[in-house]
């Protein structure tokens, strides 16, 4: 329309201060804003700042721990028999030798049936550090120096899994307790330590249990495990002490 007068001019152009003009919403496109307090790195990993708990993790855990105790125990009975049953053997008494036999099965199937509960409290403790970590992120408000991915596949790679799981552990506790010094960092240290001799004594182990072609080899092989047994145990029980000490701080902390 083209205005014929000033007038219509004037209505044109004229308009009402209330009715300012305004831009109109635009909807976002792009990622969402990163919160405040959230790196860029942390919103890539999806990590969420909410803390979950995981009592049902860690009773499993505690159980799956406290069978394989109990599993190492009657190992341990059933090898110190077979050391004596052997050494009587040794000594004359032959009409032992069936039961010396036998003394093999009660050796055996235990440590078949802890092979068995091992392999569930790797999977079940790889769960627990994954939760663990995330937990841990999420009351310290920022990301820990090893991530969760590489905190759980560093266990799997060689050299790697003698340091790194360590770190990772050490740094869950801080970040666990908000980033102050907790005494947990102590018991992670001497969990790792057993951990360490533990890993040493059952390769020692397996190249004696390959050379038991006598019975002073057997007796030998078996006398190294029962010693073994005590710094394992020990270290076991580190090991409960120290997840259910972790998850008790996490929930303590998050509340």
């Amino acid at each position: 329309m083209i205005p014929e007068s000033d007038e219509d001019l004037e209505q044109l152009t004229a308009y009402d201060e209330d009715d300012d003009w305004e831009d109109e919403a635009v909807p976002r496109t792009g990622p969402p804003a990163v919160p405040k307090g959230f790196s860029r790195r942390r919103r890539r990993r999806g990590v969420q700042g909410t803390y979950e708990p995981q009592r049902g993790t860690t009773l499993i855990l505690t159980v799956l721990v406290i069978i394989s105790i109990l599993l190492m125990v009657m190992v341990e009975v059933a090898t110190i028999y077979r050391i004596l049953l052997c050494r009587l053997f040794l000594n004359g008494a032959d009409h032992l030798f069936p039961a010396m036999e036998l003394s093999d099965s009660f050796v055996t199937i235990p440590v078949f049936l802890y092979l068995i509960n091992v392999f569930f409290i790797v999977i079940v403790f790889l769960i627990w550090m994954f939760h663990a970590h995330r937990n841990a992120e999420a009351i310290s408000g920022d990301d820990l120096g090893v991530g969760r991915g590489w905190a759980i596949g560093s266990w799997f790679i060689p050299f790697a899994n003698i340091v790194v799981p360590c770190i990772s552990m050490l740094q869950i506790v801080k970040a666990s307790n908000r980033g102050e010094p907790t005494r947990l960092s102590y018991l992670v240290g001497w969990w790792w330590a057993f951990w360490i001799l533990r890993m040493i004594g059952g390769q020692v182990a397996q190249v004696l249990a390959n050379e038991m072609e006598t019975l002073e080899a057997v007796i030998y092989s078996d006398t190294f495990r029962a010693v073994a047994f005590f710094p394992e145990l020990l270290g076991t029980v580190l090991f409960l002490w120290l997840f259910r000490s972790v998850d008790a701080l996490q929930e303590k902390n998050a509340s």
